[in-house]
């Protein structure tokens, strides 16, 4: 299928048209794109109101646009017209889902100065507006829920110890039974598993896994030339290979390396440097750090 313009992303899928939305133009790196909306297997697609949004969704039955920007979440109807606004938070609000019985909003709230992302919930007019879960992490990046279709889970991802995870959350509460709403952790390993989507009978998860891959490697800028070509990069000595080495840094003034290590899936990281000239580093473990 063709998009006959620049494709900024799939932003939800109608319930009951053969339709998705999608972000298009007019782009703007800070204010995000239009809302498109695209027939499917093949169709000319139609612009959706005139805002810029950052994100969008629409309600279960089809029938509301829900879409932020400018750090607002507004509500409108299918076409993206008659919009009102229904709240304003501090960060940009994406990822918005209506309950199954239209009560409540749930949504993820980026901060990018602080590189988090929260969940937080308020009634669907916009009132009561609260953080979930305040207490889940110190360093929260918890994003990307979606009910199950019965309204009885609430699923979402989160991460901890560097490691992104599926969790689920009981919803409402059981006559004859006590129901625990603390989040339960469904996927584990070293799998970052993200982007769940319950299935329509509520049986299964799906999720996007992914298992980060890196190596450490040298440059030397006085060999090859300056288009980096394959003999200017060289191996690390035996202490430093296998590293996926997502946070390095050199010590000032010093032939020495400086990095985090994790020690395991549940304890803080080492702080390590390993010091040395060419191909020979020694390794010195300091304070913990988080």
């Amino acid at each position: 299928m063709m998009v006959p313009f620049t494709f900024d992303g799939l932003l939800d899928i109608a319930p009951y048209r053969q339709e998705l939305l999608v972000a298009g133009p007019p782009v703007s790196l800070f204010y995000g794109g239009g809302l498109w909306s695209l027939p499917v297997p093949g169709g000319q697609p139609r612009r959706l109101g005139n805002m810029q949004v950052y994100d969008a969704a629409w309600s279960p039955d089809g029938a509301t646009l829900y879409y932020s920007s400018h750090g607002s979440i507004y509500a409108a109807d299918a076409e993206g017209n008659q919009a009102r606004q229904l709240v304003t938070v501090a960060g940009n609000p994406f990822w918005i889902r209506l309950s199954k019985d239209h009560s409540l909003l749930r949504f993820s709230v980026a901060d990018r100065s602080k590189r988090t992302s929260s969940l937080w919930e308020m009634r669907s007019d916009g009132t009561h507006l609260h953080r979930l879960l305040p207490g889940f992490a110190t360093q929260p990046s918890d994003c990307c829920r979606s009910w199950t279709p019965d309204g009885k889970y609430y699923i979402f991802q989160a991460t901890r110890n560097d490691v992104t995870a599926v969790w689920a959350m009981r919803e409402g509460d059981d006559w004859w039974h006590r129901v625990s709403h603390a989040p339960v952790q469904l996927t584990s390993g070293v799998i970052h598993a993200a982007r769940p989507l319950p299935s329509r009978d509520g049986r299964k998860v799906f999720f996007i896994g992914t298992t980060p891959r890196g190596e450490l490697t040298r440059y030397d800028p006085n060999e090859g030339n300056p288009a980096f070509s394959p003999r200017s990069f060289g191996p690390v000595s035996d202490l430093l290979s296998g590293w996926a080495a997502p946070r390095l840094g050199f010590l000032p003034g010093r032939h020495a390396l400086v990095r985090p290590q994790r020690r395991n899936g549940s304890s803080p990281a080492d702080l390590r440097t390993y010091a040395g000239r060419g191909s020979s580093f020694v390794a010195r473990r300091h304070a913990d750090c988080v």
